[in-house]
């Protein structure tokens, strides 16, 4: 390669690496993703839907502490600020930032392997066989090798690190993956929860609460049919005060969190649900939760 060519390629890189999150060259591709997803374009003048207001905050918020909450490594940094203890985190195997270092890690029987930016990127084990070592490195390459903050046009991302994350894994009493309690947060106060259930399996169910635990609505993403709406979780309470202590002072968060072992644990924090294009069936259901969403882009948050 001449040097020429060498210069134009890191001029390139240079260039993409400072205008791709730029909101006019984002505009259009998210849009249209948009409307193609939901079913209607997008509002940005005045955006009241959840999802157009998600939206509006891809394109145009980008305050500092977005990026601190977004990684599965610093939102467990965020948590533990917060509240002031470990209590409520799931303990750590390892952290990594080569896939290989895997092979140097003393796995449970049971734990969870995740990505640090980004979604749907984990991988469950819970056998009694060791897993395949050499498949995971690969899948861990994988991983790293996506910038989702690229790939997904999440600003948020942009600065987490490209991590791996081993936790242990937490099980239910019947030895089942639990119960994910997302809730969602304005202005400091949870107003819904989404509880999904049976989420890394063929029929996972979405259903949506008040905080009082009266259904809102149920939604089928897999399967067959709608299960039995899920009981109220026993340490709900305690849930509500973790997600109003993590979200005091920002305009919109999700903190997901479990009801495990007598207690609340804390999962992730997302800034950016869905990435603005998961379908509400009525429409309408979109814009009554995004009725709570005051939009703040400027107030910094105090960590």
């Amino acid at each position: 390669m001449s040097r020429i060519s060498a210069w134009k390629k890191a001029l390139l890189r240079w260039g993409n690496d400072r205008l791709w999150y730029r909101w006019p060259l984002l505009l259009y591709p998210l849009a249209m993703n948009f409307r193609r997803r939901n079913g209607y374009f997008p509002n940005l003048l005045r955006p009241r839907s959840m999802n157009e207001k998600t939206l509006y905050r891809m394109l145009f918020d980008r305050r500092r502490h977005l990026p601190k909450m977004s990684g599965k490594l610093e939102s467990r940094s965020f948590v533990r600020q917060r509240t002031g203890t470990d209590a409520h985190l799931i303990p750590l195997v390892a952290v990594m930032d080569r896939p290989e270092q895997l092979r140097d890690v003393t796995l449970p029987q049971r734990f969870i392997l995740k990505a640090n930016r980004g979604s749907h990127m984990t991988y469950i084990h819970r056998g009694d066989t060791p897993p395949d070592l050499d498949q995971l490195v690969q899948l861990c390459h994988t991983w790293l090798a996506c910038d989702y903050a690229k790939y997904e046009r999440e600003w948020v991302y942009k600065d987490v690190k490209p991590l791996l994350l081993i936790e242990e894994l937490l099980l239910d009493e019947a030895g089942d993956i639990p119960n994910d309690y997302k809730f969602f947060c304005f202005d400091g106060e949870p107003r819904w929860i989404r509880t999904c259930e049976d989420r890394h399996g063929i029929e996972a169910t979405f259903t949506l609460f008040e905080p009082d635990w009266t259904l809102i609505h149920e939604e089928i993403q897999h399967g067959t049919g709608l299960l039995p709406p899920p009981e109220r979780p026993p340490h709900l309470d305690e849930m509500l005060q973790l997600a109003r202590t993590l979200s005091r002072g920002t305009d919109m968060v999700r903190v997901d969190l479990y009801d495990v072992d007598g207690q609340a644990w804390f999962g992730e924090l997302t800034n950016t649900p869905d990435a603005a294009v998961l379908r509400y069936t009525p429409r309408d259901l979109d814009f009554y939760l995004g009725s709570f969403w005051k939009v703040d882009t400027r107030t910094p948050l105090d960590l």
